[in-house]
């Protein structure tokens, strides 16, 4: 899939990213299927660069969210934490496997 394809699959699928057990399961099936561009499709859904993530590219990311940042759930919080701090490369490749743990952790957590 390319970046072209996978930004318009996000925009043709913005309803499916209403629940963020669903948004989950599309970084989830990413990661697992190495779709690196329907991974940074979905991050750049929510302004997330691919700059090193700090503490303030969280707090960004949770105001681009189209939902209110008083009205998020504690679920919507861990989702946007996952997606800002783990890049595709330390999620998919074995010389990270500490991240990629992390990742399927806050996957399930989510489920």
């Amino acid at each position: 899939m390319n970046d072209v394809l996978a930004k318009k699959t996000i925009e043709d699928h913005k309803y499916l990213l209403e629940l963020v057990e669903n948004r989950c399961a599309i970084a989830f099936y990413s990661v697992s299927n190495r779709n690196q561009a329907l991974y940074e499709a979905l991050r750049e859904y929510y302004g997330i660069s691919n700059e090193v993530i700090s503490p303030d590219d969280v707090n960004k990311a949770m105001e681009v969210n189209p939902m209110n940042h008083e009205e998020m759930s504690e679920l919507d919080q861990v989702f946007i934490a996952m997606i800002t701090k783990y890049d595709f490369m330390s999620v998919v490749m074995y010389p990270d496997l500490r991240n990629r743990r992390e990742f399927i952790h806050d996957s399930w957590l989510i489920a």
